[in-house]
Formats: structure tokens, C-alpha cells, sequence
């Protein structure tokens, strides 16, 4: 009977097992769009073999799985620092796209998209209630309602 040894079936399949996990942090990290796509990522698998003294026929096998993934590519932002003279207080603050240096935000005064949109509703119905449907469809003649 031949029982040729693989490495699925060493340590009873322990091994095959940590090349697996292995194989799938790789596979994650490769898709991970947070990770430079053309790094390369290995699988290392070392299987040290260390015969007894005395007797060569058995021998001591020990075996570890290591991997190397690529790193998460770094974020950057821009802070815009300034000092206040008067209270000699420093600022930091982050530099959002778009924004322009001491251009203050909607949510720097307070205001909300939902408050935005409280206040033009009522700007609309308020334009309803001067201009009514029927006199905004038809001319007016200013010369009659002087």
C-alpha cells in the first residue's frame, strides 16, 4: 500500500488549513480598494524537518505559515492654522474640498439642510399667498393698479 504524504493531510490537515486562512487575508487585502493595488503580497510556508539522534527513520516535523499584505494607502488633508492677535489663541481647522481659506460653512453658522428646507417652503407658500395662481399665469397691467 502505497500512502504517499501531501500537504493537505500533514498534522492531519492543520497545515492545509493555515495555508487556507492565509490565502483568504490575502485575498481580502487584494481587494480591500483601501490597499495599493500593484503591491505584491506573498504566502510563505516552511516545513522543518528535524531527524532524531539516534534513531534517523523518525524525525520531528514542524511547520509555519506567514504572509505579507499590503498596507492601507495613506489619506491626506490640508489644515489651515492661523493665531487670533487680539486673543493670541492658535486655530486649526481642516481644509474641506471646495473651501476656501476663512470661508465659513453652512454648519459653521448653524444652519441644516433641513432648516434650509423648513425655510424655503415658507418661502414658497408665502410667494403663493402674494401672487396667486390665476394673476401669476396672466399679464399684468401695472397702469391699472397704480
Amino acid at each position: 500500500m502505497d500512502e504517499r504524504l501531501n500537504i493537505a493531510s500533514i498534522c492531519g490537515g492543520a497545515v492545509q488549513e493555515k495555508v487556507d486562512r492565509a490565502l483568504e487575508k490575502v485575498a481580502k487585502n487584494i481587494l480591500d480598494p483601501n490597499t495599493d493595488a500593484k503591491k505584491k503580497r506573498s504566502i510563505t510556508l516552511k516545513i522543518t524537518l528535524e531527524p532524531d539522534e539516534d534513531d534517523r527513520e523518525d524525525v520531528k516535523v514542524s511547520s509555519e505559515v506567514s504572509y505579507t499584505l499590503a498596507s492601507e494607502t495613506g489619506v491626506q488633508t490640508q489644515f489651515f492654522m492661523y493665531k487670533d492677535l487680539e486673543s493670541g489663541r492658535v486655530t486649526v481647522t481642516e481644509h474641506r474640498k471646495g473651501e476656501i481659506k476663512g470661508q465659513l460653512s453652512f454648519s459653521d453658522m448653524g444652519v441644516t439642510l433641513d432648516k434650509m428646507a423648513r425655510k424655503e417652503k415658507v418661502s414658497q407658500e408665502m410667494e403663493a399667498r402674494e401672487y396667486p395662481e390665476e394673476t401669476a399665469k396672466s399679464v399684468l397691467d401695472f397702469r391699472k393698479h397704480g
